[in-house]
């Protein structure tokens, strides 16, 4: 939620609060919206679900992973071009950080502070989109799934 929080600032001149209103609400939505397209979809062969932590701390694992469900030909790296338009506003992460051209573990996480109460309620919606997906589709690794579950 604090990556919410963060792109929605330079686009929009609004109180901490508006914004941490705005970012529980659109990150609840977005996991209703998963949870609805894993049901539309309906076929665990279409699917595949990846975690941030799978993506950071099992990196390699989860790259080979989306290869094979995507069939690439080409493997997938931890580094990447970095373009003209490489965070440009607009067109994508407008942030500093995408210009490194490379996964950076060491980038410090962002964090938000929500009452006890709110995170509670954004870890359980999380924990139970992560859950319920996690019985539609295939991960890479139901151990790291488990972990992400608790992590969160």
């Amino acid at each position: 939620m604090a990556s919410i929080v963060a792109m929605r600032r330079i686009y929009h001149d609004e109180t901490l609060p508006q914004l941490v209103d705005f970012s529980i609400q659109h990150y609840t939505q977005r996991l209703a919206q998963l949870l609805k397209l894993a049901e539309t979809i309906n076929d665990r062969s279409r699917c595949l679900l990846l975690t941030h932590q799978q993506m950071l701390g099992e990196t390699a694992s989860t790259f080979r992973a989306l290869e094979k469900f995507l069939a690439l030909r080409a493997p997938l790296r931890e580094d990447y071009k970095v373009t003209p338009t490489t965070g440009q506003p607009g067109v994508g992460d407008p942030t500093s950080s995408i210009r490194i051209g490379r996964i950076d573990r060491s980038l410090p996480r962002k964090h938000i502070e929500l009452s006890a109460e709110l995170h509670a309620q954004v870890q359980q919606c999380y924990e139970t989109c992560l859950q319920k997906l996690g019985k539609m589709m295939p991960t890479p690794n139901s151990q790291s799934l488990a972990a992400s579950t608790r992590a969160a």
